[in-house]
């Protein structure tokens, strides 16, 4: 969550993209922890408001993460 505040700045944004700050919260989309999953989606979202962010997000795979997950989604309510 706190991580979500501070990239609400595009100069913040800017310097996580280009620490390498990005990659950790696509891989926490894939923890156990509900929690973890949605303050680093909610996280991801925040940063993917400007396009190169997106363009690295995406390059990252999380569209095809939330594809997946809205398969499963599906399945289970069926």
């Amino acid at each position: 969550m706190a991580v979500a505040a501070f990239v609400s700045d595009s100069e913040a944004r800017n310097e996580l993209r280009n620490l390498g700050g990005i990659e950790p919260l696509v891989k926490m989309l894939a923890s156990g922890d509900a929690e973890v999953r949605r303050n680093s989606s909610w996280a991801i979202s925040v940063c993917a408001t400007d396009e190169p962010t997106a363009m690295v997000v995406a390059s990252l795979g999380w569209v095809s993460f939330y594809i997946s997950m809205l398969d499963s989604v599906v399945v289970m309510v069926l």
